[in-house]
Formats: structure tokens, C-alpha cells, sequence
């Protein structure tokens, strides 16, 4: 990128992007595709396709605990043992 600004990011298959370029730093405005990828000092491999990821989310979990807890509140009102 030779000036600050919007640029488009075009790819076949894919829909447009738009990045922006800031030029106060010339490492981190260098938006040429790089051979390999870093990651705090570590070079990223590539994800092998068809491989299926680990998904960690704990919000279902907690959704369930509040359910379990709300099931639990209403069958002690329920028995009176909370009244």
C-alpha cells in the first residue's frame, strides 16, 4: 500500500473486504500475502482440510446450569420446602 486509506479485497468465490492501511508503521501496514504466518514468535501450519475442529464454548453449560438451578428452585416452592 503506497497511501493511507480503504483498500478492496478482492477473491474469487468470496465476498469483497475492505481493510484499512495505516501507514505509521510500515510492518503492520504491509498487507502483501506473506509466505508463512506468525504467531507470538510461532509459525501457524496450515489447517488440515476436512478435519473437524474442537469447539470449547461454555455457554451452554452455564445455560444449562441455570436451567438445572431454575428446575431445582421450582420443584423445592413446589414441595414447600422453600416457602
Amino acid at each position: 500500500a503506497g497511501r493511507v486509506g480503504f483498500y478492496t479485497l478482492e477473491a474469487a468465490g468470496a465476498p469483497d473486504r475492505l481493510v484499512a492501511a495505516n501507514l505509521a508503521d510500515a510492518r503492520e501496514s504491509n498487507i502483501a500475502p506473506q509466505k508463512q504466518l506468525l504467531a507470538a514468535s510461532r509459525e501457524l501450519l496450515a489447517p488440515e482440510i476436512g478435519r473437524v475442529g474442537v469447539r470449547r464454548e461454555l455457554w451452554g453449560y452455564l445455560a444449562f446450569a441455570a436451567l438445572l438451578l431454575a428446575l431445582i428452585e421450582w420443584w423445592t416452592y413446589n414441595r414447600r420446602v422453600t416457602v
